[in-house]
């Protein structure tokens, strides 16, 4: 019978703990004791909200969406900082470990407060502290209570009452959502349809994943948003207007509609660039590149056209009727012929002879078209009729500080040439209004 009646407690008592953790914890009430796994930027691979009994320990709600909080991180570590012996600042958010770490480590400029522990993937504390949108914060005494829920920013001030034991502060002051904009990612789901053309900034550099109704996800030249609008594909690729020579700019000051090589990217970026991001309800959806032009027309009041112009292009072609390039058989392999040189000795990624050995022919043009894209400058054209599957090579001397006239002559081998022809296509003319 004993043994039972201690099974029978055990159960009481792992449901009561369940079910604690799933109710809002209300002002006055004491923060059970948790312990937190999933932590960053912590002397220890976990936390235990003891280890604070007797500081003050804000708790700070963010997420990879909300600008505010990202821009607040400098001061929360100056308040931890100034009060190190009396708070403890925790950030809190509901992505993974992983997927914070990442974020941070792909923004260089942006920095974890050095002096405050991020608690990560969870849902405890969203769930006994619910609340609409963040940033949020609460505020747990020296004595494990909750004292204090907001939205507003913590200040030295608000810091300094509650050390002082002023009870005023002690009040929930979290009913209402403060909106800057209603594209914040918490209200998301309200906003049925809009446009959003968004400056940028040269000190922050925002990625928007919406997937399905954002056309470009990162901040762009005007140039780039009309080659979005106008392909009407959401593919980043060079193709369509988005080539060589197939956008035309009629404008007294270039840089400020496209980047332009060899300036400060971030400071262009402040200056220039724009972000864009349209919410359309489903039966829009298929209409949203047409959405966009409208968009962009109204805002930046270009005249906009499509016409029939010659365009500079490298032309690949056959130079005599001999098969050169047929392949002699063999297992499928293709080395990387990237342009960026010298590699290290025996490195097997980067063979000092790159080669392409029994694949096809796109293959090969493929290397070509991206050579003119990024190393040339210039659109590049298949007009060999050529669809077999091939081998051929290069030596690492020949691909180091590639020219058009290096390529040449290596193609030479293979009775090939890359002729320059201007050819007639749609250009996309953009045109400043008088």
């Amino acid at each position: 019978m004993k043994l039972t009646y201690r099974y029978l407690f055990a159960c009481l008592f792992t449901i009561q703990i369940k079910t604690g953790i799933s109710q809002e914890l209300q002002i006055g009430q004491t923060m059970p004791n948790y312990t937190f796994y999933n932590v960053l930027n912590y002397e220890k691979d976990h936390i235990v909200l003891n280890d604070f009994k007797g500081k003050l320990v804000i708790f700070d709600f963010w997420s990879f969406y909300c600008a505010p909080c990202l821009e607040n991180f400098p001061k929360i570590d100056s308040f931890q900082q100034r009060f190190n012996n009396q708070i403890q600042v925790i950030l809190v958010n509901r992505d993974s470990k992983e997927k914070t770490r990442e974020f941070f480590e792909k923004r260089k400029r942006l920095k974890i407060p050095k002096n405050i522990p991020l608690v990560t993937t969870d849902s405890i504390l969203n769930n006994i502290l619910p609340h609409q949108g963040v940033p949020f914060y609460a505020w747990i005494d020296g004595n494990g209570k909750l004292c204090y829920i907001t939205h507003d920013q913590v200040t030295v001030e608000k810091i300094n009452r509650h050390l002082k034991g002023d009870s005023m502060l002690y009040t929930k002051a979290a009913n209402t959502k403060y909106l800057k904009t209603v594209f914040e990612k918490d209200v998301e789901s309200h906003v049925k349809y809009g446009t959003h053309i968004l400056k940028g900034t040269d000190t922050l550099n925002f990625h928007i994943d919406y997937p399905g109704d954002n056309i470009p996800y990162d901040c762009r030249s005007i140039q780039d948003l009309y080659q979005f609008a106008f392909n009407e594909s959401d593919n980043d690729a060079m193709h369509g207007f988005r080539e060589h020579g197939r956008t035309i700019l009629e404008v007294k000051e270039i840089e400020k509609y496209k980047y332009l090589s060899g300036t400060g990217y971030d400071k262009w970026r402040g200056k220039h660039g724009y972000y864009y991001q349209s919410i359309l309800p489903e039966a829009l959806k298929k209409d949203k590149y047409k959405i966009m032009q409208e968009d962009l027309r109204r805002y930046f009041n270009l005249t906009v056209s499509i016409e029939k112009r010659k365009v500079r292009c490298l032309v690949l072609i056959r130079t005599s009727g001999k098969d050169k390039l047929k392949t002699k058989g063999g297992k499928p392999e293709q080395t990387t012929f990237s342009v960026e040189l010298k590699t290290k000795d025996n490195d097997p990624e980067n063979p000092p002879v790159r080669f392409i050995r029994n694949k096809p022919f796109q293959n090969l043009f493929g290397i070509f078209r991206a050579f003119g894209d990024w190393r040339f400058d210039i659109k590049v054209i298949d007009s060999t009729g050529y669809s077999d599957n091939i081998d051929f090579e290069m030596t690492e001397d020949e691909l180091e500080n590639l020219t058009i006239e290096g390529l040449r002559k290596a193609l030479k081998r293979y009775d090939l040439d890359l002729v320059e022809r201007y050819i007639y296509m749609d250009v996309l003319i953009l045109k400043e209004k008088n």
